[in-house]
């Protein structure tokens, strides 16, 4: 994860911290560590992992004749 940062949303103003994929490092997301209103504190600590940013794996089949 990275270092905490404030950023301005539609809701106001957070500090957030970015979450990243352990295995690409790409960024996927991000946690709210504070919030301003009293409105928004339903958020701190909730994860927000944007959907354009994950790619869906699908493993590759196991060799035929194989038994497990």
């Amino acid at each position: 994860m990275g270092r905490p940062i404030r950023i301005f949303m539609s809701t106001g103003w957070y500090i957030i911290q970015v979450v990243s994929c352990a295995g690409c490092k790409k960024e996927i997301g991000w946690i709210y560590l504070k919030v301003q209103q009293s409105s928004q504190l339903y958020k701190l600590g909730k994860l927000v992992l944007e959907l354009a940013r994950l790619e869906m794996i699908i493993p590759p089949a196991p060799p035929t004749g194989v038994a497990f």
